[in-house]
């Protein structure tokens, strides 16, 4: 008996999504799994970069230029 209904799900599971293939073009299909998978790519790339310990930000300017940058400011505000 078990046999048989072991058969007869397989069977209903393959008329079924042969049923949906049949419903669905699969060009859009396709454009959801690409979709869907861009996601998850994104997401997987998020969580490794978001893992890493290290982040090195390089400095716009060296300190020394930086010290005159902000002594150029005080200058201008104040009006010199």
């Amino acid at each position: 008996m078990e046999r048989y209904l072991f058969c007869s799900v397989g069977a209903l599971l393959l008329a079924s999504v042969g049923g949906f293939f049949l419903y669905v073009p699969i060009v859009t299909l396709f454009a959801g799994v690409v979709i869907i998978l861009g996601l998850i790519l994104m997401f997987s790339l998020g969580v490794y970069l978001g893992s890493k310990r290290t982040v090195r930000i390089k400095p716009a300017c060296s300190p020394r230029e930086s010290s005159r940058l902000e002594l150029v400011r005080t200058c201008r505000q104040a009006g010199n």
